[in-house]
């Protein structure tokens, strides 16, 4: 009794997997007997796919190529700032240059030369 069991879920297995195998082949035949106007189809969705995938790329092209000239206008433009700066700052110390070439500076710098010197002077005889 105990073989026959066993034999009888061995034989249950076994169409299983044959009904899996079945399953399987049914399948690939419906894979392979695709009509020629359903594979078109399929064929035109993947095309369709493709180009609207290659103009999602080129815009995104485009914003880089925009992205990349404002950049380098943004740099342009901070180094013409610089530039600008740099010059005024240069013109600003020829100017100070200038003006401490004087005699007007000259004796403005004696004066608070001798200024501090006095008050220096008071402070201590005052102590």
């Amino acid at each position: 009794m105990d073989a026959q069991q066993r034999e009888v879920e061995h034989l249950r297995l076994e169409l299983a997997r044959a009904q899996g195998h079945i399953e399987e082949l049914r399948t690939q035949l419906e894979v392979h007997s695709l009509e020629p106007t359903q594979l078109r189809e399929v064929v035109q969705n993947l095309e369709q796919q493709l180009v609207e995938r290659d103009e999602e790329l080129e815009e995104l092209r485009r914003m880089v190529r925009e992205g990349d000239a404002w950049r380098r206008e943004i740099e342009a433009d901070r180094r013409e700032t610089e530039e600008s700066l740099t010059r005024g700052i240069e013109a600003l110390r020829q100017e100070v240059q200038l003006i401490k070439s004087t005699r007007l500076w000259r004796a403005g710098e004696r004066y608070w030369t001798a200024k501090a010197r006095l008050r220096t002077f008071v402070r201590r005889s005052g102590s």
